[in-house]
């Protein structure tokens, strides 16, 4: 998981099988990206007291990138769907320097999005980069606020679903 903000690469870059940038934290999925943060120690008992007050909005009023290599069988399967059961609330995905779906395809955080990437996978390894834009409370249908909590500075931005692959054939 990487801010989108001082990244010099490209989606194309870093989306092939080998980029190494700086930067990067593991990735909680399915989860926000507050929530990976929180895990990796950036904002550390976000869930105790008001301390999900003092966690600041300007890391999530950029992009957002998720990323990982998966190393793909030679199993004789004729199809590789990417399946995205929970993406909040708009997005983008790369696989192996291609673009695959952009923000206009990738909107809805109550949205189910299955994204055939078989002429992109290859035996052996491959990337998949997802960038994920930050939400708009008042214009994205998305998951947003609870009445017992306190308002997220990311607003849930993120795979709050799992993402996977779905071979086939």
């Amino acid at each position: 998981l990487r801010t989108s903000a001082g990244l010099a690469a490209s989606p194309a870059q870093l989306s092939r099988p080998g980029y190494r940038g700086r930067g990067w934290r593991p990735a909680v999925v399915p989860g926000s990206v507050l929530a990976s943060l929180a895990r990796a120690g950036a904002y550390p008992n976000v869930t105790y007291g008001e301390r999900l007050l003092a966690v600041p909005s300007a890391p999530f009023a950029v992009p957002w990138w998720y990323r990982t290599e998966v190393v793909v069988p030679r199993d004789g399967a004729r199809s590789t769907v990417l399946a995205l059961d929970g993406l909040n609330a708009r997005g983008a995905v790369w696989v192996n320097g291609r673009r695959v779906a952009g923000e206009a395809t990738l909107v809805g955080a109550f949205r189910r999005h299955r994204l055939d990437i078989t002429r992109l996978v290859r035996p052996g390894r491959n990337a998949i980069a997802v960038r994920v834009q930050p939400v708009r409370p008042d214009a994205d249908f998305t998951v947003t606020w609870v009445d017992w909590n306190p308002h997220p500075p990311d607003h849930g931005m993120g795979l709050w679903q799992p993402a996977s692959l779905i071979r086939s054939g």
